[in-house]
């Protein structure tokens, strides 16, 4: 259900310990209410948790048909994002503490944990760990109870998508948007492992001056533009869900958002129960920790 109460709870002495993702650990660290005693990818067997999946970009199925174009596009400035954080952290630093309104020592705390990725390949054999696991625990009785790996994978992941738009920006490949540009409904969580749409929501003109693709703000945080090449591809709808990756599978399930950045495990429970979405590309790997209070 998300993890806004952790601090407090710590703080009172209602929890002793959290298991909490980025920048929370960050949070509770500043504020003197607890202490990292481990990271997620440190975790024994001794690397076993090393560049763990994490969070993802999922496209629900009926936008990879109907708003192809615009998914493409939207896909591609994330990549892009995540290649100039990858070459200044103090983009994500500064672009993170802005837009969760925490102080920039947090965000100098937390960034440093996560490894930004992008390729889905790259989080392949974790994920089926995952599935393998939550299948012997029964918590996976649908799509996914399967021992077949390609089924699993071909009801998950879509490669191409990703490989399509790798092509491009390697090519610098440029194709003309459609006539008629949709709405891109995309939820996300109070989280810096999404850094990648908060930098580029953060500076549009570095993203248009290097690639032409941008997102021209309407309304800090909410409604945004999606430009590619001085054409508008679509308009685009940010939704903060507070409570945690599941309730945005809900949504996908519910036709309510296109997009959802969110964890692998609400992605994976959400599609073996019936949600039509599929995982796109990858977000980031580890960032998360073992947090005890002081």
């Amino acid at each position: 259900k998300g993890q806004k109460t952790m601090p407090q709870l710590l703080s009172t002495g209602e929890l002793d310990a959290v298991i909490a993702w980025q920048p929370t650990p960050a949070v509770i660290e500043s504020k003197g209410i607890g202490k990292v005693v481990i990271y997620s990818g440190d975790l024994p067997p001794k690397g076993m948790w090393k560049n763990h999946p994490c969070c993802v970009m999922v496209v629900s199925e009926d936008a990879l048909k109907n708003k192809n174009y615009a998914a493409k596009e939207f896909l591609k400035l994330i990549i892009l994002a995540t290649g100039e954080m990858e070459k200044n952290k103090t983009l994500a630093v500064e672009a993170c503490a802005r837009w969760l309104g925490v102080d920039r020592e947090v965000e100098e705390r937390s960034i440093p944990t996560i490894k930004y990725i992008t390729d889905p390949r790259l989080i392949v054999n974790g994920t089926l760990n995952f599935v393998e696991v939550m299948r012997e625990q029964g918590a996976i009785s649908g799509r996914l109870n399967t021992t077949d790996r390609n089924k699993i994978l071909d009801t998950l992941f879509d490669f191409e998508i990703y490989n399509q738009v790798v092509r491009e920006i390697e090519n610098n490949i440029v194709t003309n948007p459609p006539s008629e540009t949709p709405t891109l409904k995309v939820a996300h969580l109070p989280s810096d492992h999404h850094a990648a749409l908060s930098v580029a929501a953060t500076y549009p003109e570095l993203f248009k001056k290097k690639y032409g693709l941008y997102l021209e703000e309407v309304e800090p945080k909410k409604r945004y533009i999606l430009y590619s090449q001085g054409k508008k591809v679509a308009d685009v709808e940010l939704i903060l869900v507070q409570e945690g990756g599941a309730k945005i599978m809900t949504l996908m399930a519910q036709k309510q958002i296109d997009i959802g950045l969110n964890g692998v495990p609400p992605a994976v429970f959400a599609i073996d129960k019936g949600t039509r979405g599929k995982i796109v590309c990858a977000l980031n790997s580890e960032g998360s920790a073992v947090v005890v209070r002081k």
